[in-house]
């Protein structure tokens, strides 16, 4: 594989895990840009970049000749993306951006039709997919047998000190996670119509659906406590469940009998502890101190764009989040 040299657009929270997670997936951090040029040059110092730039456009006009960068790690807030994704893409570089990638399913189809015309690899950053946990589960829940339900919950308290309209916005940007996790599962078989939304409003989101004869539902909100982000897989054998925050998954047995029903709190909480101590020497050496799952994709990303090898994240799974998350907005405007 080429040396991936990637722009950072900016220099916030996600921009510096984004510039970890680069280093230690090979990559050279050519530029840093963000308006604040002093976060921006904290940024370069932590992770040896090699430029920063106050604009984006005053990167890539000097991208050709001076750094030659082929993939930008987009990391501001979502109302700028687009614009930074059309400029990357004529510019001829890879685009890796945090999600939502743009704000409606209109410019997704916009931006996915460019980066195709000019040959170019362009993914969300849908992380949680590729936790250890989380892939797992997806590569083996015929051990769980057939699917009846599946549950992601999600409690923050990102909503607080924020406007209804600001809190609403949260949801819509925490509504990819579940939407790529379910994804996994049932691929293709998976349309925006089939998902209902229940509610969204007052800081929650519930969403649900069903695949032939499974039920899926999605639960977020802003005012439940304490925080939580998982995800329960329950088959007609067995069920699973994956620790979001931290990686991991953990199963229970399907075994039915007074036995079972006495000894279930203490094998699900003795298998609980293996499984996070087990989680946590494995991030430890790995050096993955937060965002699980980002540092895979941002490798199978490295290689889709630089390899030609096919895409971490693909344009069905986009599509899929955009049009939910337009009909969440349509929900909410029918409404009001």
């Amino acid at each position: 594989m080429s040396m991936p040299k990637v722009i950072i657009v900016g220099s916030g929270l996600m921009g510096r895990w984004h510039a970890f997670s680069a280093l230690r997936s090979g990559a050279t951090i050519t530029a840093i840009v963000d308006p604040n040029l002093e976060k921006a040059r904290a940024l370069q110092h932590e992770f040896a970049a090699h430029n920063i730039y106050k604009s984006l456009d005053e990167c890539l006009q000097n991208n050709a000749s001076k750094h030659k960068s082929n993939i930008a790690h987009i990391c501001t807030p979502d109302q700028n993306h687009l614009e930074s994704i059309e400029l990357c893409l004529t510019h001829k570089l890879h685009c890796l951006v945090e999600k939502p990638l743009v704000s409606t399913f209109e410019q997704t189809k916009r931006v996915l039709e460019q980066a195709n015309e000019s040959g170019l690899k362009i993914a969300p950053v849908h992380q949680m997919p590729f936790q250890s946990g989380a892939s797992r589960l997806a590569a083996n829940h015929a051990n769980l047998g057939k699917i009846v339900r599946m549950t992601h919950t999600a409690f923050t308290s990102g909503g607080e000190g924020k406007s209804e309209t600001e809190r609403q916005h949260v949801l819509l940007e925490i509504l990819p996670h579940p939407l790529s996790l379910f994804y996994r599962f049932f691929g293709e078989r998976l349309e925006a119509d089939q998902f209902n939304v229940r509610r969204y409003e007052n800081g929650e989101l519930e969403i649900d659906a069903a695949v032939d004869d499974s039920l899926l539902r999605i639960s977020i909100s802003l005012r439940a406590r304490p925080t939580r982000n998982e995800l329960t897989v329950a088959g007609d054998k067995a069920s699973a469940h994956v620790d979001l925050f931290h990686g991991f998954c953990t199963y229970e047995s399907g075994e039915v009998s007074k036995r079972s029903k006495i000894l279930k709190p203490f094998r699900f909480g003795s298998s609980l502890v293996f499984d996070a101590g087990r989680n946590l020497v494995q991030r430890s050496a790995e050096k993955e101190v937060a965002y699980p799952g980002l540092r895979n994709l941002i490798r199978q990303f490295y290689r889709s764009a630089l390899e030609g090898k096919e895409a971490p994240i693909s344009e069905r799974e986009i599509l899929l989040c955009a049009e939910v998350a337009d009909r969440v907005r349509t929900n909410s405007d029918s409404r009001s």
